[in-house]
């Protein structure tokens, strides 16, 4: 449709770490450092391998923890269909485009 701004997003994940392997055997993909986050968002062309290196498990030592949450944060969007809306605008505000500067 044309004139309409469409919002979307996608949760990249990967093999658990040995941390959380215990909880899932998946987990989100976390960039760790502000080189890889502005490699991933800023480069066109990202060969297999970077990529690969950059989608591996993040092993943080004991740093990272878990919470357990209310099962309502599952419950689908149909029933609250406005839930994030305004954090994800206001992402896509700051994006940019491919080779621009990356969002901070």
């Amino acid at each position: 449709i044309e004139d309409v701004q469409h919002y979307s997003f996608a949760v990249l994940t990967t093999r658990s770490s040995s941390e959380l392997s215990w909880l899932h055997d998946r987990m989100p993909v976390i960039l760790d450092s502000d080189g890889k986050m502005r490699h991933w968002l800023s480069n066109c062309d990202i060969d297999e391998q970077t990529g690969r290196d950059l989608l591996q498990p993040f092993e943080s030592n004991g740093a990272l923890t878990w919470q357990a949450r209310s099962k309502d944060l599952s419950r689908p969007l149909d029933v609250a269909p406005n839930r994030g809306s305004a954090a994800l605008e206001n992402f896509f505000g700051a994006a940019a485009s491919c080779g621009g500067e990356a969002p901070r």
